[in-house]
């Protein structure tokens, strides 16, 4: 379930770093997320509960970690995602589109970063939403929504804040628990973003199994008869790139072998 009252959002420590260059990219990976469905208003949902947890890393144009902001502790972030879900009949035509926000340790609003998403193509399926052997999968792109997708501080270099960033240390900015994009690279994060899921489903909100589903059209639809579903424990990947061209080959490469390498 969505947090309806975040705390009041408390100061930003702004420490300048090194500039970004062309093939970096920030990754944020959520660990034991809760994911939802309501079959009532056909809205899909993530958000983060007392078990989750937060990788997040600046890596160069080679994908190697140039710095990082973990929090392991759920109580100081927030994640948040609802979108809408239309099913049509037919097969690989669903549509699922809405808003994903993303604090880090200042939690409140405006938050770090915050994208409107909607489904997209992944590889040979068309619509990005798959269902397969009780995993729900879901990929997507991500977008401005209404403002910049780097979205606090208003103004001046972005810092992402953590707890922790074992085992880079300071990284790129010269500074623990945190990493940089100066101010003059953040405009560069508008486009080429993704978005992925990978959750178990064993049964839906009724506790009939999910198994009747063959996939994701399949199971939309039955979550539609079925009372929806809630589930908790997946993981949810955030890609945030400045230019799509490059990183955002190397983000799908990187989900591929994520996703391989859980099954």
């Amino acid at each position: 379930m969505f947090k309806a009252v975040l705390p009041t959002i408390v100061a930003v420590v702004i420490v300048s770093g090194a500039p970004v260059v062309q093939g970096e990219s920030l990754h944020f990976d959520y660990s034991d997320i809760v994911i939802g469905f309501d079959a009532g208003t056909s809205v899909f949902s993530i958000s983060d509960h007392a078990a989750s947890s937060l990788k997040a890393t600046l890596t160069d144009g080679t994908e190697s970690v140039a710095d990082r902001a973990d929090i392991a502790d759920a109580a100081s972030f927030d994640v948040w995602l609802s979108a809408m879900v239309v099913n049509p009949a037919g097969l690989d035509n669903i549509s699922m589109g809405g808003s994903l926000t993303g604090t880090d340790i200042n939690l409140g609003s405006p938050a770090a970063y915050e994208a409107a998403f909607a489904n997209s193509m992944f590889g040979p399926d068309l619509d990005g939403i798959a269902f397969s052997g009780g995993i729900l999968s879901v990929y997507g792109l991500l977008s401005p929504n209404g403002g910049p997708i780097l979205a606090d501080p208003a103004a001046g270099d972005w810092v992402f804040m953590g707890t922790g960033d074992a085992p880079t240390g300071a990284g790129s900015d010269g500074a623990n628990n945190q990493f940089t994009i100066p101010e003059s690279m953040r405009s560069a994060f508008t486009s080429g973003s993704i978005f992925a899921l990978d959750i178990a489903i064993p049964t839906f909100g009724d506790g009939s199994s999910t198994n009747l589903a063959a996939n994701g059209d399949e199971f939309f639809a039955l979550a539609a008869e079925h009372g929806g579903f809630s589930s908790t424990g997946g993981d949810f990947k955030v890609g945030l790139v400045p230019e799509p061209a490059t990183s955002l080959l190397l983000i799908l490469g990187a989900l591929m072998v994520g996703k391989k390498n859980r099954r």
